[in-house]
């Protein structure tokens, strides 16, 4: 599974015409990146990705910019389709920091 972060469950948002792909992150890298682009945020919505059912491209690749983590991410080159969504759930915050939703594990 593969997870993207959004508050508005926009299946094609900015970064999509932007930088050509839908940023989402690993199960290990999830709670890392709301914490970085989303601290505090108590509207931050999860969703849970069937990789084998995206019906655009999925590649696992570096992020842009010197401070980035090392690590590869893993971007969706298009439009995320309603039937690749198999979990949603909004990222609960507790004491500043996010947890995991277990609706997901």
């Amino acid at each position: 599974m593969i997870y993207h972060l959004t508050l508005d469950r926009n299946l094609a948002p900015d970064s999509l015409a932007g930088e050509g792909f839908v940023h989402c992150s690993t199960r290990a890298q999830l709670l890392a990146t709301a914490e970085r682009y989303y601290p505090g945020r108590t509207d931050l919505r999860v969703l849970q990705l069937d990789p084998n059912r995206l019906v655009a491209e999925l590649r696992y690749e570096k992020p842009a910019g010197p401070h980035s983590p090392a690590e590869d991410f893993p971007h969706v080159y298009g439009a995320l389709n309603e039937d690749a969504i198999v979990g949603e759930t909004i990222l609960r915050l507790e004491d500043g920091r996010y947890l995991w939703p277990e609706e997901l594990a």
